[in-house]
């Protein structure tokens, strides 16, 4: 199914169920993504992506990757109320997550963020989702650690392992503040997810450097150095 046709087609049935246009538009785009990379990284056809309408968009949860759903099946799910609202605030905030690419690296360190464009938002989460099914489906991946970057370097992923530790210990904290449930405030501070926030990062960071698909799918591969 092309892009235009399953948009138009997800997004009048969100409609239909009460959600807003500006959500049913960012989160249609976002599960479309998701099934992009999916399919490219496991050469097969894209795991589906479910919607839920029932939830707010937590400030740390848009999307999620569930190894074993209530039916026992693996999904990505996208939460759909309040998505819009939750991008255009971290566009606002020019969040950590969503910064520079390599040659930018110094702004960072001088504070001066630059904001990511809507789409490269969208990508960031959509490789970070997949990126946990990459976990799931890979035991032996060598996986990235908060600190565990070699000083100096300067590639896509060396940048984004940086910034991803100097924002480890800000995020856990909003974490643990959040009113989000014990057991996925565990999930949120854990290996995994420091590992899918470097490859979020590094793959926007990629997109902003001009990166093709394929590009793309290496990072959300890759195992981290030794």
């Amino acid at each position: 199914m092309e892009f235009r046709v399953y948009k138009q087609s997800f997004e009048r049935g969100l409609i239909r169920h009460g959600q807003r246009k500006a959500d049913a538009k960012a989160a249609t785009s976002l599960a479309w993504l998701m099934m992009v990379y999916d399919r490219a990284v496991f050469q097969a056809p894209a795991l589906p992506v479910s919607y839920d309408i029932n939830s707010e968009a937590a400030r740390l949860v848009t999307a999620a990757y569930m190894p074993r759903g209530d039916d026992g099946q693996e999904a990505y799910f996208v939460h759909v109320p309040g998505i819009h609202a939750w991008l255009a605030q971290a566009r606002r905030r020019q969040a950590g997550v969503f910064v520079v690419t390599p040659q930018e690296y110094e702004l960072v360190q001088r504070g001066e963020l630059v904001p990511a464009t809507w789409l490269q938002m969208l990508a960031s989460i959509a490789a970070h989702e997949v990126r946990h099914r990459v976990q799931f489906k890979r035991p032996d991946l060598k996986k990235f650690t908060p600190g565990g970057c070699p000083p100096g370097g300067k590639s896509t992923v060396e940048c984004a392992w940086r910034i991803s530790s100097a924002n480890w210990v800000r995020r856990c904290v909003a974490v643990v503040a959040s009113d989000m449930h014990p057991t996925a405030k565990a999930g949120q501070m854990g290996d995994d997810e420091f590992d899918a926030f470097v490859i979020g990062i590094a793959a926007l960071n990629a997109i902003r450097s001009g990166a093709s698909l394929e590009d793309i799918i290496a990072l959300i591969s890759q195992d981290a150095p030794a």
